[in-house]
């Protein structure tokens, strides 16, 4: 396919989803695009294309270009530091500003919920009386099934604390690992488009008093980010926490907030 008309798609997924491929990747923009027409079963990919740019998808045909160009990939207790982190510097500073009732967090990008399960869990574990509403989002619908099921392969645990399947998690008869209900009420889980311009976070949900949103925001373009990180602000409380990954900590990107390092 011509470059002129993959930067044509490009533009326009980038529009439509907020994924935005680099011109070094544009290969990889190509290869989805016939993956996702080998899943429709699309003959010419150049109508697929024609639509994308149009805006004339159906449900079923938006779901598969999103669940084809996400990147699904994360496990529970991921970089365990960080819920080192939220045990002992950032939820004890919002219990100090706020109390320990009605402590809203959001898990942006969340895919199959191993984040905000995991959030959960620390708080489960190590600060029962707190009383929180925890939020998880991603475009993905497929994805957003999953979490809501809760059920898991021994894949999603790797690196994560021995005691976690143990005290957490009941085991199926097809070897998988099904969380406990106590943990999967404590989780709202929600389809969301973040880079949807016209319906920002901070106009459809509740301020927040915590966000995560790791590995992200690494896959928009520069307006985008932007976007995000202003919508973000606008999310969060005053003297609420932002959580990213090392890769994103843009002090550019992030101006308006105060980065705090924790060891």
């Amino acid at each position: 396919m011509k470059v002129e008309i993959l930067t044509q798609l490009n533009d326009a997924i980038s529009r439509s989803f907020g994924i935005f491929f680099t011109e070094t990747r544009l290969n990889e923009l190509q290869l989805a695009l016939q993956s996702i027409c080998k899943h429709l079963m699309i003959k010419n990919p150049e109508d697929l294309v024609a639509r994308i740019i149009s805006n004339q998808l159906t449900d079923t045909e938006r779901n598969v270009i999103i669940k084809h160009l996400t990147i699904g990939e994360t496990y529970f207790y991921r970089d365990p530091d960080i819920f080192t982190g939220l045990k002992d510097v950032i939820l004890p500073d919002v219990i100090k500003n706020k109390g320990i009732d009605n402590i809203n967090i959001m898990s942006v990008g969340c895919s199959t919920g191993e984040e905000p399960y995991s959030i959960a869990i620390t708080i489960q574990r190590y600060m029962p009386y707190i009383k929180a509403r925890i939020i998880g989002l991603d475009i993905n619908e497929d994805s957003i099934q999953k979490a809501k099921m809760g059920i898991y392969k021994k894949w999603s645990f790797r690196n994560a604390p021995k005691w976690l399947m143990e005290l957490y998690f009941e085991k199926t008869e097809d070897n998988h690992f099904k969380i406990n209900q106590q943990i999967r009420e404590c989780v709202d889980f929600q389809v969301f488009n973040i880079a949807d311009i016209n319906k920002p976070l901070y106009k459809v949900f509740p301020p927040m008093d915590i966000v995560f949103c790791r590995n992200v925001i690494m896959y928009f373009n520069e307006g985008m980010r932007l976007f995000l990180a202003d919508t973000l602000y606008l999310t969060l409380v005053d003297n609420g926490w932002l959580v990213v990954s090392p890769a994103e900590a843009s002090q550019r990107i992030f101006s308006m907030f105060k980065t705090i390092n924790i060891p």
